[in-house]
């Protein structure tokens, strides 16, 4: 019967886990010094080992020749719990057996000494999916266990178990694999199955398992299977749908030039083609993670770094946060491509945002280096200072005092004059539109703007690509005042 990959391969011995040293050291420090607790919380993503160090663990406690660091693999015990038929060492899914009458069952059962090895040992996988009346039935046994028995719990979510199931136990949190011992691995499984495939490819399996080894291995097998022969890395973005460096280049090309119809066709031709869009919204967080290192200094990239410097850093987190949260979006909406394609404009369009941070410094800078000029061009650029400080300081004062949804609208806010009666400000026509529904955002605004300048000041709002209305005379509102038969009331 055919083995696959991820189970062929499964370490047997302490030292043949990768990733983990920090678990391991301690795990035998404590073998050799006999000191073995009574209960063990194993943390950590999919795939790093969680499972298969509690195994080598349980051989290593009950191996025939005496409790050490490493077990022989060769006396029957070690030999009947590497192949699971162990009576003494119980391997439950906490997944399927959650409830309380499953955990009163494995409680009653655990009184009952071992009938062949040294510990009882009871593995239970994904613990945190116990009921909460299940762990307090756990937590009896654990408070005042026999000196026989052991438990091992594994878990990728810990923040979901019971303090005082957590305070029971040795915790040891497991971390992801970096892709260079991943690759590691592979290279070894490649080498002994004879494999053929070249080492670019072996990493871009390494990278795309993101920190899991299981997965890696899961996923050369199932290449191995498809290709039949040499495996390139062609074959692996065929069939893991993973997007060629060049796609996102086009992409980023098209952000920075504000050219939708390209944006639109780059999406329209994925489209056809049935990709996976959470396999390329993963592939733009790693792009824009890139390009982040690449205008930081980490990272070089002759490819990258002209259009790294085109942006600066705020611009790029900013475009990284849209994509991260364009990924998660991506699971809570049926129409996918369409979100794509609109987030990936609303990227196109932020290098038009003036950054006022920049404004100031820029002003700052140009008074510093200036000498005392005429009047009238003092009196020019102090006004000009008076409507940066006044917005930097209003929207220091928003952001610290309003909930989302007032700090939402007022991002999307772009100061153009103050003449210390009147600040007007430019409003898209959507978010003019919530303030025609709700004034209560335009009140809001003011009593903050008499905080920082110290008396009335009205706020007016001019619509991109419109002329000036004030917000009383626009259609919107005056069509609410008609249907609700009201007035405004300053």
């Amino acid at each position: 019967m055919y083995l696959v990959l991820a189970r062929k391969y499964r370490p047997q011995r302490f030292e043949d886990v990768r990733g983990q040293e920090h678990v391991i050291r301690t795990l035998k420090n404590a073998l050799r010094d006999k000191k073995v607790a009574h209960a063990y919380l194993f943390a950590g993503p999919r795939g790093v080992g969680k499972t298969t160090v509690a195994r080598i663990l349980s051989k290593a406690v009950n191996c025939e020749h005496g409790i050490s660091q490493e077990p022989c693999n060769e006396c029957s015990i070690c030999r009947e719990i590497t192949e699971g038929r162990s009576v003494d060492v119980a391997e439950i899914d906490g997944a399927s057996h959650r409830g309380i009458d499953e955990v009163r069952g494995l409680r009653e059962n655990a009184f009952y000494p071992p009938a062949r090895t040294r510990y009882k040992i009871y593995i239970i996988d994904e613990v945190h999916m116990l009921t909460k009346e299940a762990f307090n039935a756990l937590l009896k046994i654990l408070e005042e266990p026999p000196s026989y028995l052991i438990f091992i719990f594994a878990t990728t979510e810990p923040h979901r178990i019971p303090s005082t199931i957590l305070s029971r136990c040795q915790r040891f949190d497991f971390r992801r694999l970096t892709t260079d011992e991943i690759f590691t691995q592979l290279y070894e499984i490649k080498e002994k199955e004879k494999i053929e495939i070249d080492d670019d490819a072996l990493k871009l399996i390494a990278k795309r398992a993101d920190g899991s080894l299981r997965d890696a291995e899961g996923m050369l097998d199932q290449l191995n299977t498809y290709c039949g022969g040499k495996i390139t890395e062609k074959d692996i973005r065929e069939v893991f749908g993973i997007m060629d460096e060049k796609f996102y280049l086009d992409v980023l090309n098209a952000i920075l030039d504000r050219d939708d119809k390209k944006i639109a066709e780059r999406i329209t031709e994925l489209s056809r083609r049935g990709v996976d869009w959470g396999e390329v919204t993963r592939g733009l967080i790693d792009f824009f993670e890139k390009l982040l290192h690449v205008r930081l200094g980490i990272e070089e990239d002759e490819l990258l770094k002209p259009k790294a410097e085109r942006l600066n850093e705020d611009q790029i987190l900013y475009m990284l946060n849209q994509v991260i949260s364009l990924e998660r979006r991506l699971k809570q909406v049926p129409y996918t491509t369409a979100l794509v394609q609109v987030e990936l404009m609303k990227l196109a369009r932020y290098p038009e945002i003036t950054r006022i941070e920049e404004l100031i410094a820029k002003e700052k800078t140009q008074r510093m280096e200036k000498p005392e000029e005429k009047k009238e061009e003092i009196r020019e650029e102090v006004k000009e200072d008076t409507l940066l400080s006044v917005w930097e300081r209003l929207k220091e004062r928003i952001e610290k005092n309003e909930r989302p949804a007032a700090r939402n609208i007022f991002s999307s806010l772009h100061p153009i004059s103050y003449d210390g009666r009147v600040l007007r400000v430019k409003i898209t026509e959507e978010k003019f539109t919530m303030l025609g529904m709700d004034e209560t955002f335009t009140r809001k605004f003011e009593e903050h703007l008499r905080a920082v300048c110290g008396k009335e000041v009205k706020m007016e709002f001019v619509v991109e690509g419109k002329e000036f209305v004030p917000l009383v005379e626009h259609e919107i509102v005056k069509m609410i005042k008609e249907e609700l038969d009201g007035e405004v009331v300053h």
